[in-house]
């Protein structure tokens, strides 16, 4: 009898653990969502943008709405990590609208970190 109580304790503190590591990675993306949020918004306000202008933020700030298309891409050149992806691919889409029109009303979260946040030389407001 002792046993079968151990079993269902066990049963039950596993359960306990595994919803208390769900919400604790929930609440991380929730923290890094708005981590990244800021720091774009840091970034348009140093290139003279108002934040709530970008349409790409509130869409970020409500994920259930579907970004705009992406750039095309290159061919992937295998990065070292995470991190290594990460910068080939703000490296890319500096360069794709260094050479193409950066237009805040269809720009992507990950477009506007590139362009504002990630570029060395910070880009002025999009005229227009």
């Amino acid at each position: 009898m002792l046993r079968g109580l151990e079993r269902r304790l066990e049963r039950l503190w596993t359960a306990y653990r595994r919803e208390a590591a769900a919400r604790e990675a929930e609440r991380d993306e929730r923290d890094l969502r708005w981590k990244l949020v800021d720091t774009i918004r840091a970034g348009l306000a140093r290139a003279g943008i108002d934040p709530a202008t970008v349409p790409a933020l509130r869409r970020f700030e409500q994920p259930d709405l579907v970004a705009g298309p992406a750039p095309p891409r290159e061919p992937a050149i295998r990065a070292p990590g995470p991190l290594g992806r990460l910068h080939g691919e703000l490296s890319r889409i500096v360069r794709f609208y260094r050479d193409h029109p950066f237009d805040l009303d269809t720009a992507t979260p990950i477009d506007l970190l590139a362009m504002y946040c990630f570029d060395d030389a910070p880009a002025a407001a999009p005229s227009g």
